[in-house]
């Protein structure tokens, strides 16, 4: 009793019916033996959860003599399949793991699409989402025996405390204003006249899902740039506070770096409490170019818990 890898397949229960009646179950190479049969006519099945046979019974007519009956068997397996969602659209880079009766992973694509295939249909599965700084809901599935094809969907958040920046609803660029102009992108890097101690300009970037603790006060946010060339700009954090009447909204004023100057788009996040924030598309003097943006980054637009 082989597979069709040609390696045996142990505890297959064979069933002989006709002239007598046996049993026999097959050891860890997958050999039998049905010993001391009277000459008859026998029927000759290989039964074991989760296998199908080939052949699926064997007949034997007017046996005399010592014979030889082998089987082929293939495990039943199904496909899993599914999707992660963000709010409105598909979460990438998440790590589906299946556990149990077979360990496998794969990664849901840029769509929150995956699969995976050939999974045994005896035992238990138990399927998992993970990926840094989501939750998932529900936190796992179990499928027992499943016979077929299985579809297990889930829904992610942002894990409580994971600073959000808020972005347009189509696109990861960041909904920013000009804090004393009140402009949108493109921010000029100056401005032509003098504000507070110099002309640096200020940029408001919106922000949710995290609060400071009573008595912290704006050092423990910070914030930085990554422009085209992959140089990492600090910014200065001059102010934090909640938009009136939208508690679960923040809004944080940021002085741009001296170095930044003309650098088109940038990368931009804060750091909360040691929990980074998503990076999102902001134009310094103008809008394009800039790195790409993070693998799997998805729109986040602002919106109450």
């Amino acid at each position: 009793m082989v597979d069709e890898a040609g390696t045996g397949i142990p505890n297959v229960t064979l069933t002989l019916t006709g002239s007598q009646l046996a049993l026999a179950q097959t050891d860890s190479n997958g050999a039998y033996t049905l010993s001391k049969l009277i000459p008859g006519n026998y029927t000759l099945r290989p039964l074991l959860p989760g296998f199908a046979f080939t052949p699926a019974t064997l007949s034997l007519t007017n046996v005399a003599i010592n014979q030889t009956a082998n089987f082929t068997g293939v495990q039943n397996t199904f496909d899993l399949s599914g999707k992660v969602s963000f709010g409105n659209v598909g979460l990438g880079g998440v790590t589906i793991t299946v556990g149990g009766s077979q360990s496998r992973t794969t990664t849901t694509d840029a769509g929150g699409n995956y699969l995976i295939s050939g999974l045994p249909v005896v035992g238990n599965h138990t399927v998992t989402p993970s990926r840094t700084n989501y939750d998932f809901t529900p936190q796992n599935q179990t499928l027992n025996n499943p016979s077929s094809n299985q579809t297990i969907n889930f829904t992610s958040s942002v894990s409580p405390g994971v600073p959000i920046l808020v972005s347009e609803e189509n696109s990861t660029r960041a909904v920013a204003l000009d804090s004393v102009l009140w402009l949108a992108p493109p921010l000029q890097f100056n401005y032509s006249f003098p504000w507070d101690i110099d002309t640096r300009t200020r940029v408001t970037l919106f922000a949710m899902n995290f609060d400071l603790q009573p008595g912290e006060d704006i050092s423990a946010v910070t914030a930085d740039a990554e422009d085209a060339s992959h140089h990492i700009h600090p910014l200065t954090v001059e102010y934090v506070g909640n938009v009136t009447g939208l508690g679960w909204l923040c809004y944080v004023v940021l002085r741009l770096n001296d170095d930044m100057g003309d650098t088109g788009d940038v990368l931009v996040r804060l750091n909360v409490h040691g929990k980074s924030s998503n990076r999102l598309r902001l134009g310094i003097g103008h809008i394009g170019g800039g790195p790409p943006d993070d693998t799997w980054a998805v729109p986040t637009p602002g919106r109450q818990p």
